[in-house]
């Protein structure tokens, strides 16, 4: 059934497609779809003819979770809620993912495609090592960075820093990017 149908279905049955407003309710959704032999559900997440993302009842999509499929090793997760590094890294762990490990030019490129401003990735302080434990000799610092003084990575989305990084302290709040596995969730209208 494509989006369209699932939410004619949904309204005739006098209901709408599913709206999601914060962690606890992807945690419910993971619940429901993970006992379904579907490998992906629709949402009621659509994004208008002005690239805004809004739910099937005309509110803002402000907790917004959206999944790529460009590595198939590998899936990243825009959360577009800001928080600090260290309540960003713990969202992603009780979801079952980490904070994005950007081992790759290929892969930091994947990143600047989903996001619209600076968000967290799971590199920190502590010689500079990824929140999943993964190596990777991969680093795009912005000239000038890193400071002596922050603790954590934040990829840039605009500007002449474009897809380069900046460290930041720990407490300041952002957006993030977790990563998940193959078995990784198709939200938002995409299946």
């Amino acid at each position: 059934m494509n989006c369209t149908d699932a939410q004619r279905y949904c309204r005739e049955n006098y209901s709408d497609l599913a709206s999601i407003d914060n962690s606890a309710d992807v945690t419910e959704l993971l619940k429901i779809v993970t006992k379904s032999a579907d490998y992906a559900v629709w949402i009621g997440l659509m994004e208008t003819l002005r690239s805004e993302w809004k739910w099937s009842q005309g509110d803002p999509g402000h907790f917004l979770i959206f999944s790529s499929h460009a590595d198939s090793s590998k899936g990243f997760v825009l959360v577009q809620q800001s928080m600090s590094w260290r309540n960003a890294q713990s969202f992603c762990r009780a979801n079952h993912m980490d904070l994005s490990s950007v081992r790759s030019q290929s892969e930091n490129q994947q990143i600047q495609q989903l996001i619209n401003t600076g968000v967290w990735i799971g590199l920190f302080r502590d010689s500079w090592e990824w929140s999943d434990k993964s190596t990777s000799s991969f680093r795009n610092w912005a000239p000038t960075e890193p400071h002596s003084n922050e603790n954590a990575t934040v990829l840039v989305k605009s500007g002449s820093r474009t897809g380069q990084w900046e460290d930041w302290p720990c407490n300041s709040q952002f957006t993030f990017v977790c990563q998940k596995g193959e078995s990784m969730l198709g939200l938002a209208c995409v299946k």
